[in-house]
This record gives C-alpha cells, sequence and structure tokens, in this order.
C-alpha cells in the first residue's frame, strides 16, 4: 500500500495537482480508497461507486474508463 500511496503522490507533483477529492470502482476499490484517504486532505470526499450505484456499475465503470482513455490516445 506505501508504494501505491508514494506512487499517487509523485503523479501528483508531476502534474502539479492535488485532487479535492476521489471517486473509486471495480475490483480495487477497497484499495483505492485507502489511497485515496492517505492523500486527499483530511476530509476530503472519496466516492465508492459500489455503496452509491452497487458492484455491477462498480465494475462497468472501470471498464467504460478504459475506453474513453483508449479512445483518447488513438484520436
Amino acid at each position: 500500500l506505501d508504494r501505491m500511496v508514494d506512487a499517487v503522490r509523485r503523479r501528483f507533483r508531476v502534474e502539479a495537482a492535488s485532487p479535492a477529492a476521489a471517486v473509486v470502482c471495480g475490483s480495487g476499490e477497497f484499495l483505492a480508497a485507502e489511497v485515496a484517504a492517505r492523500v486527499l486532505p483530511p476530509g476530503a470526499p472519496i466516492v465508492r461507486l459500489s455503496e452509491r450505484w452497487g458492484p455491477a456499475v462498480s465494475s462497468a465503470a472501470c471498464a467504460w474508463s478504459v475506453r474513453l482513455l483508449a479512445a483518447e490516445r488513438e484520436g
């Protein structure tokens, strides 16, 4: 978990950004939520899609995100 937290912090430095919230989903949602809790400001919202809309939507959201990223790369 510490390695993931360090990687996220490094990415924030590269992007010169610090998000104020996180949306986590998919099979690794529990890990993403823990990482977010460690890197976001205290009290920042962490939205778990599985709690909000159920596990099926949470899983589908990951696939949809990958599809959008692939479309961006292809231009």
